[in-house]
Order: structure tokens, then sequence, then C-alpha cells
């Protein structure tokens, strides 16, 4: 019985058309994730009464941290949100970077399918002196990301940093990856990637300064066998990067991408280890948001030392 359910849920989510005579009705199913933000939530039901937790309805712009190097544009110095906004985060790479980033003097939005299970790591940051903010939403949708925006300008103001952490994948050769497999990891290798860009820029070219990061990996340049679904959405984000920083670097906004090539620890890297450890590419992420507009890096590549180079390809 559950294996035909998971065959018609398969089928579920391929397009189906309809013919309407001239014209076709196109659908597929999905599941919904609810835009939210998570902890306002909670704080106008009163369910929130730790004084530690509770954040003022204005920025807090003295929390007695070290910001960050103000952002310079190209004719002129503007005045940086310190706002960053991580979408995707999850356990591991992205609660140490989100730890970073409020270690830095940064408030913090962060986005990710399942809001609530973020709300201990906003806790700790808040305790940090800053604002760190939930919010749930699927980054592949459009509407689902305008709103979430709207809400963050609301609450927080407009981004100086977005970084794009979102990744799907599900290994498979091409004769045997579903094509509902296959467009789901496209939506968030590559799709959510350009609907975050295109709207964290827009909203960045009102102060005329900005720094956009897409994470990326050794996919993006090299096909490996059972790495289809990976390889071309990690492709597209790579050629993503290339145009939206050749378009919008002359605006004042950086567009950068970062190629990881290996695995990603989620605890400290011991000795002899071939992993990546997170905190160290949390220092490449703010060496790229504090480079000067002279001197602009538009894609960097990370590895352990003890690793060959491209060594699974």
């Amino acid at each position: 019985m559950q294996t035909q359910i998971q065959s018609l849920w398969e089928k579920a989510k391929i397009w189906n058309v309809i013919p309407l005579g001239p014209i076709s009705v196109f659908f597929r199913l999905g599941r919904t994730v609810k835009v939210s933000n998570n902890y306002l939530r909670k704080f106008k039901l009163g369910k929130v009464k730790n004084e530690e937790t509770d954040i003022p309805s204005e920025r807090n712009t003295n929390n007695g941290l070290p910001k960050l190097k103000e952002k310079i544009s190209i004719d002129q110095k503007s005045s940086s949100s310190h706002l960053a906004v991580l979408v995707g985060v999850g356990a591991g790479f992205g609660y140490a970077l989100a730890e970073h980033l409020a270690n830095g003097g940064m408030d913090l939005a962060l986005l990710a399918r399942n809001a609530e299970k973020l709300d201990p790591l906003a806790h700790k940051l808040r305790g940090k002196g800053g604002q760190a903010h939930v919010y749930g939403c699927d980054a592949t949708s459009e509407g689902a990301f305008s709103k979430v925006m709207k809400l963050i300008e609301k609450d927080l103001g407009v981004p100086d940093l977005v970084i794009y952490c979102t990744q799907g994948f599900g290994p498979g050769s091409c004769l045997d990856v579903s094509i509902a497999a296959f467009e789901q990891s496209w939506r968030q290798n590559c799709l959510g990637a350009f609907i975050v860009g295109k709207k964290s820029a827009k909203l960045m070219l009102s102060r005329g300064t900005g720094t956009i990061v897409f994470l990326g990996s050794t996919s993006g340049l090299f096909g490996r066998e059972g790495h289809l679904n990976l390889a071309v959405g990690k492709f597209g984000l790579r050629a993503l990067a290339q145009v939206m920083s050749r378009e919008l670097h002359p605006l004042g906004i950086h567009v950068a991408h970062i190629i990881i090539d290996g695995d990603i620890l989620e605890d400290k890297v011991e000795e002899g280890e071939t992993h990546l450890d997170p905190r160290d590419i949390c220092k490449i992420v703010s060496f790229i948001h504090n480079q000067s507009p002279s001197a602009w890096s538009q894609e960097l590549d990370a590895r352990p030392w003890n690793e060959k180079f491209w060594e699974h390809c």
C-alpha cells in the first residue's frame, strides 16, 4: 500500500496537461511551505516570556559588538544596514555561518522550509545582542520569497548581505532519475538562486551597495556519473553568478560564487581528516563581503589541504 501511494505521489509531482480547446491547463502537486515569521508570531501571541529573547520593535544599532566594515559603492559611501539574509539554513554550515555573522555584529534573517527548527538557533543568537528573525519559506517559489522579503524589509530593513545556501541532490544515473526529481533539484540549485538573487538585488539597488553570495560545488564544474541532478543545477548556478556579476557590479552590487570541493563537517575537523571546517568557509564569506570595489572576487574555491584537486571527478 505504501509503495502504491509513493508511486502515485511521484506521478502527481510531474507536470500534467488538460487540453481545453485552443489552450491547456498545466498543473502538478507539491508540498506547501507556509510563509511565516515564526518568532514574531510567538511574540505577538505572548508565548515568549523570556526577557533574553525579547527584541525591540526598532533595530538595535548599538549592541556593543564589532561591526563589519562598511560597504562602499562605486561613487559614494552608503549607510550599511549590517543585515545578513541566509537562505536555506541547516545544521552544520548554516548554523556556523549564522553564528559567525552574529559574532561580527550583524542582524540576521534566517530562512528555511521548516522555520520552527531554527528557533533554538535564533534564541542563541539573540543572546549575543543582535536581532535574529526566523522565516518559513520555500525559496523556489517567487510569490513566497517575495512575501518573505517584504517581511524582512519591514522587520529589519534592506539586506546588506544575502547568502544562498540551498542545495538539492538525489543520486542516480540518467536512465534512472525521475523527471520530478530532476526538476526539483534544478529548482533548488538554480531557480531558487535566481529568484533570491533577483529580488535581493532590486532591494539593494535602492542603496547602491550590497553583496550576494551563491554557494556552489565541484559539480558546477564537472558532471560526474551519478550526479546528474546536482550537476545540471550547479552548472546553472555558476552561469547565473557570472551573468549577475557582469550586470550588477557596475551598479554597486557585489555578486560572488564559492565552489566547495569536499564535504563540510558538522563538527570540529580533526587532524588528518579530508573535510572542510565550516568555520573556515564562514571566513571566506566575510572576506568576500568586506572586499573593496576596486578588487572584487567573482569566484573562489575551497578544499581541504590534504584532498587532491577534483579528486572525485
